[in-house]
């Protein structure tokens, strides 16, 4: 079982579950506006799934905050590489 946090348009806070890992995400898609997805949102999701002992994918448009959160938490966390089927 996963949590979706895609697109993250707002910060949240993840329920309490019993899935094992979260996908975190920034908006994107054939048409849809460019939000930016700020850094804070994510190291908060971040911080909720390691504190709930999930394991962590982070879609290659956040790519960017990957290697901070590794540094600042000690953790691996895996890029979640996502192709569009044309």
């Amino acid at each position: 079982d996963f949590i979706s946090v895609e697109p993250l348009l707002a910060p949240v806070t993840l329920p309490e579950t019993s899935a094992r890992a979260v996908i975190i995400g920034g908006l994107t898609g054939h048409g849809s506006p460019y939000k930016h997805t700020p850094a804070e949102w994510v190291d908060d999701v971040v911080k909720q799934a390691l504190g709930s002992d999930m394991k962590v994918f982070i879609k290659d448009n956040l790519k960017d905050y990957i290697a901070p959160l590794q540094e600042k938490y000690g953790v691996s966390l895996r890029q979640l590489l996502w192709k569009v089927r044309g």
